[in-house]
């Protein structure tokens, strides 16, 4: 089974004066290939039409190797640029963090990043930390005062006093 994804980008750029400089028109095409289920390489190809050439092309190859990883090997070349990539990939991930490390070979250099994401927070009521692979994941609340609106403004004006006595239940999480 192949799979096939376009996007189209135009572009128009403006000098200072609002009077138009370029008009650019560019294409990508990114797909896959299912031969197995274990087995499926994706390539890449970028085309700018104003300029009739790729500007950009790739294949890579990602593999699961237990439950909570993946590896991945890919190879791209920028033509315009006179230059290609090699790079290699880890993935861990985990309910409670996210870990990459990626190794990449780019005109002779060497470079290799590594990343960790994740959210740790404490639940004061529960006196416990809590951990999410998410980034930025924590606790929010809001204020609600109920009021009597005599004059239907929806605002609560000096004169209007709030409603005593109202209970509010906790639903859970959303979204």
């Amino acid at each position: 089974m192949v799979h096939l994804n376009y996007v189209g980008q135009w572009q128009q750029k403006k000098g200072a004066a609002g009077d138009l400089l370029t008009n650019t028109l560019s294409s990508k095409i990114m797909g896959s290939v299912e031969f197995h289920r274990f087995f499926r390489p994706q390539f890449r190809l970028d085309y700018d039409h104003s300029e009739g050439e790729i500007t950009r092309y790739g294949i890579s190859l990602a593999k699961r190797l237990w439950r909570s990883s993946q590896m991945s090997i890919s190879y791209e070349n920028n033509p315009a640029a006179r230059n290609s990539s090699f790079l290699v990939t880890l993935h861990f991930f985990t309910n409670f963090l996210d870990f990459s490390s990626r190794t990449q070979v780019s005109e002779g250099r060497v470079a290799m990043s590594q990343l960790q994401q994740g959210s740790i927070r404490f639940d004061q009521h529960k006196t416990r930390f809590l951990f999410d692979r998410r980034r930025a994941v924590g606790y929010g609340s809001a204020v609600v005062r109920p009021f009597l609106d005599e004059n239907f403004n929806g605002q609560r004006d000096k004169n209007e006093e709030t409603i005593p006595g109202l209970k509010s239940q906790d639903i859970g999480r959303v979204g």
